[in-house]
């Protein structure tokens, strides 16, 4: 499937988060528990009423940490015990929000067989004037924050394994919005819908759904029990978050060299018009200046020619085409300004 494919499902699925965060669209608060308010909606899924779920908490960490922390699959068996193994299959490094193809497999009871998902991921950040997090001297008034994205996506590198059902992810995430007192601690929020398949029965789904959001809860314990960890995943946010920085530079950078480049071009082009237009071209006036000159002097050939005619005698017909022709020349001297014709026209004719 190509990029535009991943795209399209990124987008429904971050639309589907919108709307859980907001609550909207059948989500409902059920109860408190251990710090951790969760939240269910019920929605029909393939024929079954499944059990999507929501849990929110605060932790002690910023954004861009709790981030390095759910998406880390080394760090995952902290706080979810159901993780068994993950990997990337593929990794989309050129991306601005870090975009993989990963594989994920969670433990079952037995005899309930293991489940898998392949996933599109990304995690994008909205940060203060383009930056934030860590080492930031806001106090988080600015609403710095990270949304984790996932759904279900196949790929060839990841073909169904032999014993494990392959589930689908309708949508998943995590939102991290720092909180109002500091930019070093943030709200919490996890977003699950998904379909087992197999022949689980429904019942047994739901059940095991209420207990999907309290990994809230393990986190916050991994925080408190592992501060060395946490210094870690703290370091590699800080070190994404400069390369993010440099990037964004150079694009910005390579944004204003070609906007100077598309200025110096039009430039160009205004001097080479102003060029064009300034060649000059007859006015109305002197081209009526032009054609009075032309009727004087017309008038004047004329008169000379009647009173060269009254001296000499009558002419000839020679002699009137020759007056033609005389008038003639003038009228296209005077058009191409080649200076006093009337004199000129007088000593042709005699």
């Amino acid at each position: 499937m190509s990029k535009a494919d991943q795209d399209r499902v990124l987008e429904i699925a971050n639309r589907e988060i919108e709307s859980a965060l907001k609550g909207v669209g059948g989500w409902n608060k059920q109860y408190v528990k251990g710090e951790v308010e969760v939240h269910f909606n019920m929605v029909e899924n393939a024929g079954k009423v499944l059990k999507y779920t929501k849990g929110v908490s605060q932790l002690s960490i910023s954004p861009s940490t709790a981030a390095e922390l759910v998406t880390d699959f080394d760090f995952m068996q902290f706080w979810d015990k159901q993780f068994d193994r993950g990997h990337i299959v593929q990794d989309f490094k050129e991306s601005e929000n870090e975009r993989k193809i990963v594989y994920m497999r969670y433990k079952a009871p037995w005899p309930v067989s293991q489940r898998d998902f392949v996933n599109v991921s990304e995690i994008r950040h909205r940060e203060n004037n383009q930056e934030g997090g860590e080492n930031s001297e806001n106090n988080g008034s600015n609403n710095v924050g990270v949304r984790v994205l996932a759904t279900s996506f196949s790929h060839k590198d990841a073909p169904d394994v032999s014993g494990i059902v392959r589930a689908d992810l309708m949508y998943g995430g995590w939102e991290f919005i720092t909180s109002s007192s500091s930019s070093s601690s943030c709200k919490a929020t996890y977003i699950t819908a998904m379909n087992p398949k197999g022949t689980l029965p429904t019942w047994l789904v739901n059940q095991v759904a209420n207990d999907t959001p309290m990994c809230l809860a393990a986190i916050r314990d991994f925080i408190k029990a592992h501060p060395d960890k946490v210094e870690v995943l703290k370091n590699r946010a800080c070190e994404k978050r400069r390369t993010r920085d440099d990037r964004r530079k150079k694009e910005l950078l390579a944004k204003k060299k070609a906007q100077q480049q598309e200025e110096q071009e039009q430039a160009a082009d205004n001097a080479a018009a102003a060029a064009v237009l300034q060649v000059p071209s007859p006015s109305s006036s002197s081209i009526c200046d032009k054609k009075q000159e032309i009727e004087a002097t017309e008038e004047k050939l004329q008169s000379d020619t009647v009173t060269t005619k009254s001296s000499a005698g009558a002419g000839t017909g020679d002699d009137n085409e020759k007056d033609k022709r005389i008038s003639s020349r003038a009228r296209k001297a005077l058009i191409n300004g080649d200076g006093d014709i009337s004199s000129r026209s007088s000593s042709s004719s005699s």
